[in-house]
């Protein structure tokens, strides 16, 4: 099957640790034989241009983006598409491969909400930093045009209104084809990478019951008020450290029964 993967970024003050991710994503694409594609913030350009006059957050505005960039690569003749964000490592190349049951894809996503005396429970979402989209699949156009109606009401959505929000709402009311095996690391699951603890990563991926092969690092965490830029930099390159290092075995070791993809 003919794929692209493909990623955007900026080209300026880019983290080191943001390189790294993407680049493991490159190696991996090669390793696999699938082309790719690297799109710098001309990336936002594939978004009519009513929208970028009235918004102004990046994430919004990348999350149509990559469904408009997929459609013209499926068009210019790719049968497969793969959007990877840029903070995705991988760690266990050799272990990940793109099934092929459904024509599409979004990554499962789990968040902590509380904790109990058995361990954490956690929120199950879905979202978009990995997105595969097969030649002839019915949901990318319904997608796309979901987000264009969205994006035409008077009120702009929030950060993550047409990403994790909407195909979270879309997998409660249908079935929806998720990938278990990439993480989602909130600060709470670096935090237990880097420092080597087992607050509640232990509880993530057991709940998560699948061999993690990548994991989403959530630069987003770099914009909030706390912490500071400059330490969630210093976290990340620790935590690829420690999953380069360990094949991602410092988070799978908790788990107890594999069901890789």
């Amino acid at each position: 099957m003919r794929t692209v993967v493909f990623q955007s970024f900026r080209t300026h003050d880019v983290p080191d640790w943001i390189n790294r991710c993407m680049a493991s994503v490159q190696s991996w694409a090669a390793d696999r034989g699938f082309d790719y594609k690297f799109i710098d913030d001309r990336f936002f350009d594939y978004v009519p241009e009513k929208y970028r006059a009235k918004i102004q957050d990046k994430i919004i505005l990348s999350d149509l983006a990559r469904l408009l960039v997929s459609k013209q690569l499926l068009g210019e003749g790719y049968q497969r598409t793969v959007w990877v964000d840029a903070d995705i490592l991988v760690f266990d190349p050799d272990a990940w491969h793109i099934p092929t049951e459904h024509d599409y894809y979004f990554c499962h996503e789990m968040a902590p909400v509380n904790k109990t005396p058995q361990g954490f429970q956690f929120d199950v979402r879905a979202n978009n930093s990995v997105s595969v989209f097969s030649a002839g699949n019915q949901f990318q156009d319904f997608y796309i045009d979901s987000c264009c109606r969205i994006l035409d009401q008077k009120q702009v959505p929030d950060h993550w209104g047409l990403g994790t929000h909407f195909l979270s709402w879309a997998r409660r009311a249908y079935p929806m084809p998720l990938m278990s095996n990439i993480g989602v690391f909130c600060a709470a699951l670096l935090k237990d990478v880097m420092k080597g603890t087992a607050e509640v990563m232990p509880s993530y991926i057991r709940a998560q019951n699948a061999m993690l092969v990548a994991a989403n690092l959530c630069a987003s965490l770099r914009d909030a008020p706390s912490p500071p830029a400059t330490i969630m930099d210093d976290v990340c390159k620790i935590v690829v450290d420690r999953c380069l290092e360990s094949k991602g075995g410092i988070v799978n070791q908790y788990l107890q029964s594999g069901n890789p993809l």
